[in-house]
Parts: C-alpha cells; structure tokens; sequence
C-alpha cells in the first residue's frame, strides 16, 4: 500500500506541498493567528491534495489511472532528458481476463486485476509507477533502469503469476503478457514508448495460455 500511495503523490502538483510546508514555517514564526492561517492553509491544501488524488487513482485497483500514469511518465520523462537517466514502460496485459468476467463474472474479474495490480506493485521497487492504463492492460514506469534490468522485473512479475493462480482458483485460465519499451531507443515521447511496448506485446499474444492450444493474435497492433 505504501508503495500505492507513493505513486499517487508523485503526480500531485507540487505547489500542494509548497503551500503545506509553507503554512508549516508560518506557525512556527508566528503567533496565535499565524497558527490559525496556516490551520487552514493545511486543510486547504489537504483537501486539494486528496481531491487531486481521487482524481488520479483507479478505484478498483488503488492505483494510478490513465491520466495520473500519463502525467507520471511525463514527468519522468522529462526527468530522464533533464538528467541523461535510462528509462522503461513496461505494458501489462492481463491475458484471459475476459473469459474469467463471461464464465465466473465479473466480481472474479475485478479480484483478478487487484491481485495483478499487486503482483506489479510488489515487483516495483520505491521509485517505480504502477497504473491501470485501460479495462485489462496496466503499466509499470520503471524510473532510471535500463532494458536489461526491465527483464529481470518482468522475469519477477511472471514467477508470481503461478502461486497467485492457484491462490485465486479461478476455473479460467489467465496470464500476464508483458512488452517493454526503452528511453531514449524505442522513443522520445510516452506516446512512442506506449506503440513499441503495445506492438511487442501484441507479438507475444498467440503464445498459449496454460491448458490451452496456442492461437493466432485476435487483431493487428496499432500501425
């Protein structure tokens, strides 16, 4: 959970926190009336700030939604042209998640994108970013990594695919099928990075799920 909240509080504007500490800094100058003024400056700023991120989170999973994960990349983007800093998106499809809603409805399909969303979310490490970016696709910004250590967090993502399934028990077969694109290579902007990540992941998506016989893609990738 911690590393949820992490993640929300990245894309809150940081004027938010600027007005908290500043309130902070008044009361500690100032007296009865500075303490109230910076009460509610706080309260204010505190308010906007939980605003903000409802606004930015996906109430199913508790984590970003497609905006607030848009506006993170964005800033680590930046981050990483500022900086010189590798860069990669990791895009997450949860493969069999439409047959889990038809044959066990759709309250299994919500527990399966928690439980995935907590498989991304512990394979992150603190300065990470976990999202949902559509109905059963979710996202992993890895902040500073390079393509070479993006596998060995996709290679951790996938050993926990089996315990989770069994957990779970769904009659359904289910899978996690994981492209990934790198900055600056694959890209200059998220846009970029997000159609190299969809179109290797596209690639994978005949591989079988288990139990199942391969099949062929279900529709082209975005040309």
């Amino acid at each position: 959970m911690t590393k949820i909240i992490n993640s929300v509080e990245k894309v809150i504007p940081s004027f938010v926190w600027i007005a908290i500490a500043a309130s902070l800094g008044l009361a500690a100058i100032g007296g009865a009336s500075a303490l109230r003024s910076s009460r509610r400056a706080r309260m204010q700023a505190g308010a906007f700030a939980a605003v903000t991120a409802a606004a930015l989170t996906d109430p199913l999973t508790g984590v970003l939604n497609r905006r607030g994960f848009t506006d993170a990349a964005e800033r680590e983007l930046a981050r990483s042209r500022r900086y010189g800093h590798p860069f990669v998106l990791a895009y997450v499809d949860v493969r069999g998640l439409k047959r889990v809603n038809d044959t066990e409805g759709h309250l299994a399909g919500d527990k399966l994108l928690k439980e995935v969303a907590q498989i991304l979310t512990n394979s992150a490490r603190a300065a990470d970013v976990v999202g949902r970016i559509g109905g059963d696709e979710l996202g992993l910004l890895l902040a500073e990594q390079s393509p070479e250590g993006a596998a060995a967090v996709t290679e951790r993502i996938r050993t926990q695919v089996p315990a989770s399934r069994e957990g779970m028990n769904l009659t359904a077969p289910w899978d996690l099928t994981i492209g990934i694109a790198a900055f600056p290579e694959d890209g200059d902007s998220f846009d970029d990075l997000l159609h190299v990540a969809d179109r290797r992941l596209y690639e994978q998506r005949g591989i079988a799920l288990p139990g199942q016989e391969p099949q062929p893609p279900a529709s082209a990738p975005l040309s």
